[in-house]
């Protein structure tokens, strides 16, 4: 039984030295659910079993050696911008440290990456045929039968690493952020503190089409709409009039989101239908043109998601709104955040205090 445990322990623990902050968060676990311990343990016995079959154990590095500069990281198996970007965020690491790291991720993502300082090529999954690059070591994002057969099919006997190895990734009481850096820390033998500098990266090039919109340098980018009602904030009619009734010189407003925030956008130009400088652009931009948008803006306000990852890659100041998940597990002391929070949800959180916080911030 103690062998069962030791094995299992595996799961639990973080494949890395330093200690992990690991949080008792309230989030439901609606889009992960963390599987049984029995589960865990047959999954556990799977990738052991799976890197024996197919003769990957041998090529399966516990570090990322010195002579091992030209890295390709495949990036398959995360579904939503936010996890991606934390995920991926130790690339800038291994940049610092001298590596050359070529980042293959699916088409969603694209645009996300492309044109940044931190990888030296980026390219879609499907160009992986194409690609006939010798790299020193290829990094997957863990040792699930998605990445091996890619692995296989493509670097058969390449030398590789993962960034979970055998930890349960499906759990939501740990930062993204610093697992990737404390993960890729650990790989090349580097012990410093690195809390001040981790955070995530995205290309930083502005879209043609975005620099015609003119939009203003001290504009303000509300969020509009998310992925669930505890993360949807509703109330931005009310925090936009407060807003303008204490500050005369109207601050610059942008409404950014995906299709998801179109009727909160859409009541909030209605309402306001003859306010200047407030520009909707919720559901209309591509991925790519999003993040243009954010960069153009000087602060970024709304609920906890993929387009506070993104402000954050952007060296953004973000006010970011926090229901039921400790904000510790999207932030590190790299961000330039402020937060409010709710124990239910962020529709409960008061409107007088967002526009306070915007106000203040805005004047700084």
């Amino acid at each position: 039984m103690g062998k069962i445990k030791n094995f299992a322990s595996m799961l639990d623990s973080p494949p890395f030295e330093k200690k992990l902050l690991v949080i008792d968060t309230k989030h439901p676990r609606n889009h992960s659910p963390e599987p049984k311990f029995i589960i865990q343990l047959f999954k556990l016995f799977r990738r052991h079993l799976m890197l024996y079959i197919f003769f990957q154990y041998r090529y399966l590095n516990k570090k990322i050696s010195i002579s091992q500069k030209g890295i390709l990281w495949i990036h398959n198996t995360t579904e939503n911008i936010g996890d991606s970007l934390m995920k991926t965020s130790s690339i800038r690491y291994l940049e610092s440290k001298g590596y050359s790291v070529d980042l293959c991720v699916p088409e969603k993502f694209y645009d996300l990456y492309r044109n940044n300082p931190f990888c030296t090529r980026v390219f879609k999954i499907e160009n992986l045929p194409k690609n006939d690059k010798n790299y020193d070591l290829i990094m997957l994002d863990a040792l699930s039968s998605k990445c091996i057969k890619i692995k296989m099919k493509f670097f058969y006997s390449k030398p590789f690493v993962t960034l979970y190895e055998f930890f349960n990734y499906y759990r939501a009481d740990y930062n993204l952020i610093f697992f990737s850096w404390y993960r890729i820390q650990y790989l090349i033998n580097q012990d410093e503190y690195i809390d001040n500098i981790a955070r995530p990266f995205v290309g930083g090039e502005i879209e043609s089409n975005i620099s015609s919109l003119n939009i203003s340098s001290n504009a303000l980018a509300i969020v509009c709409g998310g992925i669930n009602d505890f993360r949807t904030y509703p109330n931005w009619i009310k925090v936009i009039s407060l807003m303008d009734k204490k500050e005369p010189k109207k601050i610059p407003l942008v409404l950014v989101g995906s299709d998801n925030g179109v009727k909160h956008a859409n009541e909030i130009m209605e309402k306001f239908k003859d306010r200047d400088q407030l520009l909707n652009t919720v559901g209309r931009y591509t991925l790519s043109e999003l993040k243009s948008i954010i960069s153009c803006c000087k602060l970024v306000v709304g609920p906890d998601g993929g387009i506070l990852q993104i402000a954050n890659a952007l060296d953004k100041k973000i006010i970011a709104l926090f229901a039921q998940i400790d904000i510790r597990l999207r932030f590190t002391e790299a961000t330039n955040y402020q937060f409010l929070y709710d124990e239910k949800t962020v529709k409960n959180i008061n409107h007088e205090d967002i526009a306070e916080a915007i106000l203040s911030t805005t004047k700084t």
